[in-house]
């Protein structure tokens, strides 16, 4: 088999390979809806940055939150392509793809497929990843593991001019809208979850466990790409993804580029509550540690706090972990 070759190791340079194991970087991320927060992590609030970045990103914040917000823009509320029907089953245009009216009845699906589930939390992953990617200039991949994480993968890509790009008919307007909330986890349409006809994707979110596997897979002889994985808390659970954590053992620095796990702890799996969301916070840092990373905690969105100070924390928390991860080891 061909590849590329590895350098020989320096014998007079200590292990940068041990450093980046002993070093992983996790953020573990709480849940949002459409720009609501809901309770997320049970882990104390940790925000880092200095008082500088606070002041000078008020703006940028409030903009990073507007994306998401529906009355900024209603076409990226991936709760109208899982519940509105767009057209009824005659094929009728139905007026209401944006809510902009009261719903009722024969606006929705009649047969619901998935959930709604972590879709918010991926949208504040996404738009604050987005953000860092045009500050820092960096090349990333964003793989999404929770399952029926669709909304909101297929709402961005719709919103970045990337859906209507791939699938002109699914155009940028209301009757695109009409169409993509239609076809959205719908007979002969598309799944809930990231599947093969999302664009971009190189991750079948339907089958849960495999995410972490495949973002380390990406970084591989790619020492350019920071790989953010988002992983759920259910699909925390199963076999493959456990292993996977273990993965950081085998990352050379020099050859490899870096995978940032983001642990979304919403507290639930479909039907039942997570053990990682309920284990007590210390326990939850001291497996994470053991397995070789260094978690950053951020949670948010309890007693009615405000969206933009959630913002901020995790902003704070993004861009301490990616100054890390900048630092020559």
């Amino acid at each position: 088999m061909g590849g590329a070759q590895r350098p020989a190791a320096d014998p007079a340079r200590p292990s940068r390979r041990a450093a980046r194991r002993l070093d992983g970087r996790l953020l573990v991320s709480l849940e949002l809806r459409a720009g609501v927060l809901l309770a997320g992590a049970p882990a104390a609030a940790l925000q880092q940055p200095g008082e500088e970045r606070d002041d000078r990103d008020d703006d940028e914040q409030q903009r990073t939150d507007d994306e998401q917000r529906p009355e900024a823009r209603p076409a990226a509320v991936p709760f109208s392509g899982l519940y509105v029907l767009g057209v009824n089953p005659q094929n009728k245009p139905l007026d209401n793809p944006l809510l902009r009216s009261e719903l009722v009845p024969e606006h929705v699906k009649p047969r619901l497929l998935g959930h709604f589930g972590t879709t918010p939390g991926l949208n504040l992953v996404y738009a604050h990843v987005n953000r860092a990617i045009r500050e820092r200039d960096l090349d990333t991949i964003f793989v999404t593991g929770p399952g029926h994480g669709g909304p909101a993968c297929v709402a961005n890509a719709y919103l970045e001019g990337t859906y209507a790009e791939l699938y002109p008919d699914i155009s940028e307007d209301l009757d695109g809208l009409r169409k993509l909330f239609r076809q959205f986890s719908f007979p002969g349409g598309i799944p809930s979850h990231v599947a093969p006809e999302t664009p971009g994707s190189i991750h079948e979110g339907g089958e849960l466990g495999y995410s972490l596997a495949h973002a380390y897979g990406a970084v591989f002889d790619n020492p350019g790409l920071l790989a953010c994985c988002v992983v759920g808390d259910g699909e925390a659970e199963t076999g493959p993804l456990a292993t996977s954590w273990h993965s950081n053992k085998f990352l050379d620095p020099e050859t490899d580029g870096v995978v940032l796990p983001v642990l979304h702890l919403n507290g639930y799996k479909i039907a039942n509550p997570t053990v990682l969301a309920r284990i007590p916070e210390a326990e939850l840092v001291a497996l994470l540690g053991g397995y070789g990373y260094r978690p950053v905690l951020v949670t948010g969105g309890f007693d009615g706090e405000d969206p933009l100070a959630v913002h901020q924390r995790f902003a704070g928390a993004l861009d301490e972990v990616l100054d890390e991860i900048a630092e020559p080891v």
